[in-house]
C-alpha cells in the first residue's frame, strides 16, 4: 500500500511504502487509519499534525491528526500515526441558522454545505478546500428542520436512513462533497454481474456473523414544540401489540415559527426526525470476515465500498445479500489483507 504524504498546501513532500497500514473505509461513517512505522529521522520530519495521506488508488484522504512515538531498547523505536479520513471536516461547521429542509436527500445537503460550509455569509466560517460535486439526481426525500447540529452528523443521518453514501475526494486540491449508491451485484438482480463470498467458493476465510434485537426500537412517538397535553407530536411506525418497541424522540428544536412554516412541513419534519433516530436503533446485522480475493475477485474493479453482495456461509447456514458498509484494508509484513464488514 503506497500512501503519498502531502503538506498542507497539497504538495507531494514524500512517500511510505515499508509500514503497517490500517486502512478503514466507511459507507455512512467516517474513516480512518494508522500507520506504525520506524522513527527514523526522515519518518518523523514527514509525518507531521496537518499533513494529508493520499492514495492513487483510492477516493480516500486522510488527515493525521495524533502521533505516539514508543518504542523499548530490543526493539527500538516506533510512531504509531492516526486521524480521520477527510469527510471529518465537516464536523468543523454547525448549521448556523435554522434551517427547513423539503425536497431530495441531494438538494438538502447541498444546502446545508452551501450556508455553512463553501459559501456561507459570514466568509470566515468559509473553508476553501471544500467544494460541491455535481448532483446525481436522486429522489430520496428530505423533511426535515436542523438548529446547531453539526453538519457531519446531518450527512450521516440523513445518508443511513436512505442508504446513501457520501465521499470527498480530493480532486485539483479541493475536497468535492459528493453522494453516491453502491451497485447491486447480488442474487437479488440479474442486470449486474454477481459478487459471492462463499466457504462453498473458497473465497470466506473467516467469517462472523451478528444479529441483535436487544437494543431495537421500531415505533417512535416524536415530540415537538409545545408544552403538556398542547405539544406537537408524531408516531413514526405501524408495528402493533407485542412486537412494537417504543422509543421517545425529544424534538423540542424543531419550530413552526408561530406559522411560518406549515403544518404539513413540519409533520414532515417530525416524522423525518423520528425515521432518522429509528434508523439508528434497528436490528443489527452484521457479517464480518475476511475474504480470499486471489483468482476470485479485484477490488474496486469487480465490487467495492456500498456494493449489494451475497454472502453465504453453509457452516452456519446463513445466506444474506448485504451491503459492504465498511472495508478495512491491513498490510505488513506478513501481506495484504481486506475484512469487509457487511449490513444494511
Amino acid at each position: 500500500m503506497q500512501l503519498i504524504i502531502c503538506n498542507t498546501s497539497f504538495e507531494r513532500i514524500g512517500m511510505i511504502e515499508t509500514a503497517s497500514v490500517l486502512w478503514h473505509s466507511c459507507y455512512y461513517e467516517v474513516g480512518d487509519f494508522e500507520i506504525y512505522i520506524e522513527a527514523l529521522p526522515e519518518n518523523i520530519e514527514l509525518l507531521q499534525e496537518k499533513y494529508y495521506v493520499v492514495r492513487d488508488d483510492d477516493c480516500y484522504v486522510g488527515i493525521i491528526e495524533d502521533i505516539l512515538t514508543s518504542g523499548d531498547v530490543e526493539n527500538g523505536d516506533f510512531l504509531t500515526v492516526t486521524g480521520k479520513f477527510c469527510e471529518s471536516i465537516l464536523s468543523r461547521r454547525i448549521v448556523y441558522y435554522q434551517t427547513q429542509l423539503n425536497g431530495t436527500v441531494e438538494n438538502g445537503l447541498y444546502t446545508i454545505i452551501k450556508d455553512n460550509v463553501t459559501d456561507p455569509d459570514d466568509k470566515d466560517r468559509k473553508i476553501d478546500v471544500i467544494e460541491l460535486g455535481a448532483m446525481k439526481g436522486f429522489s430520496e426525500r428530505l423533511d426535515n428542520q436542523y438548529t446547531g447540529d453539526e453538519i457531519v452528523e446531518v450527512v450521516k443521518g440523513a445518508c443511513l436512513a436512505n442508504s446513501i453514501g457520501f465521499k470527498m475526494p480530493l480532486i485539483n486540491n479541493k475536497f468535492r462533497f459528493e453522494l453516491y449508491k453502491g451497485v447491486d451485484h447480488s442474487y437479488n438482480q440479474t442486470k449486474n454481474s454477481y459478487v459471492v463470498f462463499s466457504d462453498e467458493f473458497d473465497n470466506l476465510v473467516s467469517s462472523e456473523y451478528t444479529r441483535s434485537t436487544s437494543k431495537t426500537k421500531n415505533f417512535a412517538v416524536v415530540a415537538g414544540e409545545g408544552e403538556g397535553t398542547a405539544r406537537r407530536t408524531r408516531a413514526v411506525g405501524n408495528t402493533r401489540g407485542l412486537d412494537r418497541k417504543e422509543l421517545f424522540v425529544d424534538a423540542r428544536d424543531l419550530s413552526s415559527n408561530d406559522g411560518e412554516i406549515t403544518d404539513d412541513e413540519y409533520n414532515k419534519s417530525l416524522d423525518e426526525r423520528g425515521g432518522e433516530k429509528l434508523a439508528e436503533v434497528k436490528p443489527i446485522v452484521k457479517f464480518e470476515g475476511e475474504v480470499l480475493l486471489d483468482g476470485n475477485y479485484v477490488y474496486k474493479q469487480d465490487f467495492n465500498l456500498g456494493d449489494v453482495v451475497t454472502v453465504e456461509n453453509k457452516k452456519y447456514g446463513v445466506f444474506i445479500n448485504t451491503r459492504i458498509i465498511e472495508i478495512l484494508e491491513s498490510e505488513d509484513e506478513n501481506g495484504y489483507v481486506i475484512t469487509p464488514t457487511f449490513g444494511e
